[in-house]
């Protein structure tokens, strides 16, 4: 069919009812979407445009009413499409998105967004590590030494070849002090001390150990035996015969080796006497001050204390203890091993003479008795605790109870013996005669001069 050969001014004219109709229809349309819809002025702009476009292309194709209408206020969006949803060959874009996504059932055949710009690989570096460092450790450390050590060591795979080439310092010590001082010194001093001394809960020895000094046995020897040189150094320390073999007669063993005269330290150097040996088994520490008894050098104030004696008895403020008036087989035990310790023993406490062969012991007149004059209870306790029989018991020092000294017995025998009449001095010199006493025991209570007597060493 042939196209119309006719003006465009007069195909304007001859349709011109259809242009004022189609105006007069967008007029209405726009008040009508502004009434109902209650947009804005910016979307009102937007849709005149639209429909503007549309009339402008009547002369191609006139849209159909159902692409005309709008949506009304009243219809709200359904949660999903009325119809099977297709996917649009191309995406549609929006200055602005929506309030609310849609949800659609089947994705789009082609994704909206653009691929990635790179791959994961060129962000993750996937070369293979090497076993060993890439460069060798350096001589030095890489900085300066800290103040405070770390609170832990760092961990290396494989160690460094060489040490540094200085140590690191640090103003404190890398542990907290123990408790108890280490089993073994160390054989380098530190080189600079600790921040604060090491806490020990109890002190690992005294300053200088107690250790009784040796006795001078030329003292306790009778005045008859001695030599005529030793009766001189004798005389120059104001001895005679009377004051030599009576211990403590002599005024000067009141005195300490401080207050001798010179020459009267040169005698007593040569009858064998230094300061200990005076201060102990002359003078026994009494002409010290009570606050002096405890130095370093000294440590004697505590057999002091053992025999009862405190500050204000010792500078006689109060009378002397109860031990003071006590023979020394009446002191009790504790109390005869602090007076040994202090260098008395049975003649040099009780102050006898040194011929005196007087023996203060009681001796137990049961014990000398037959089998058969003591009583059946006592017969029945010595059998069955001591191991006594009729023979053993009549010949003296056959029983093998008897070749023990008493801190060796039980408890069970000790009751028995005791409940016979034993007490314990009595036991160990008249039934064992103090042979399960070691020599040093002997020499430490005095009990030695009976035995040297007899020629024993």
């Amino acid at each position: 069919m042939m196209r119309s050969s006719s003006s465009p001014r007069r195909q304007c004219v001859s349709s011109g009812w259809h242009c004022l109709f189609r105006i007069g229809l967008l007029l209405a349309t726009s008040l009508m979407i502004v009434l109902s819809e209650g947009s804005t002025l910016n979307n009102g702009v937007e849709d005149i445009h639209k429909v503007s476009s549309d009339v402008a292309d009547d002369d191609v194709g006139r849209p159909s009413k159902t692409t005309r209408m709008l949506p009304k206020k009243t219809d709200p969006p359904t949660d999903f499409p009325t119809s099977s949803p297709a996917p649009t060959d191309n995406p549609t874009i929006s200055p602005a998105p929506s309030g609310n996504p849609t949800i659609s059932i089947q994705p789009t055949n082609n994704p909206t967004s653009p691929p990635p710009t790179r791959n994961i690989t060129d962000i993750v570096d996937t070369s293979p590590t090497t076993p060993m460092p890439t460069i060798s450790p350096s001589d030095a450390p890489t900085r300066s030494p800290s103040v405070s050590p770390t609170t832990s060591p760092s961990i290396s795979i494989n160690p460094t070849a060489i040490p540094s080439s200085t140590p690191t310092i640090s103003q404190v010590p890398t542990v907290s002090p123990s408790d108890t001082p280490s089993t073994t010194p160390s054989s380098q001093p530190t080189g600079l001390p600790s921040s604060s001394p090491t806490t020990s809960a109890m002190p690992s020895m005294a300053p200088i150990p107690y250790a009784r000094s040796e006795r001078v046995n030329l003292r306790y020897t009778p005045w008859v035996q001695l030599s005529a040189e030793i009766q001189t150094l004798a005389q120059q320390l104001d001895y005679d015969e009377s004051t030599w073999d009576t211990v403590s007669m002599n005024p000067i063993e009141n005195l300490d080796w401080a207050r001798l005269a010179r020459e009267q330290k040169n005698a007593a150097r040569q009858l064998g006497y230094d300061l200990y040996s005076w201060d102990c088994w002359q003078n026994h520490f009494q002409s010290y001050r009570w606050i002096d008894l405890g130095e370093p050098y000294i440590q004697v104030g505590q057999w002091w204390e053992e025999l009862g004696w405190d500050i204000y008895s010792w500078n006689r403020y109060n009378d002397p203890p109860a031990s003071d008036g006590l023979n020394w087989y009446e002191l009790n035990e504790g109390e005869r091993s602090a007076a040994a310790n202090l260098c008395y023993f049975r003649t040099s406490w009780d102050e006898e003479n040194l011929l005196d062969g007087g023996f203060p012991i009681v001796r137990p007149e049961f014990r000398y008795g037959h089998w058969m004059t003591l009583s059946e209870d006592v017969r029945e306790m010595a059998d069955e605790r001591l191991k006594y029989s009729a023979l053993s018991w009549n010949v003296l020092g056959l029983a093998n109870v008897e070749s023990r000294e008493w801190a060796s017995l039980t408890e069970y025998e000790r009751d028995a013996a005791v409940a016979m009449g034993f007490t314990q001095l009595s036991w160990d010199c008249w039934l064992n005669h103090f042979r399960s006493y070691t020599w040093d025991d002997l020499e430490f209570f005095g009990l030695d001069f009976s035995y040297l007597a007899l020629g024993w060493t």
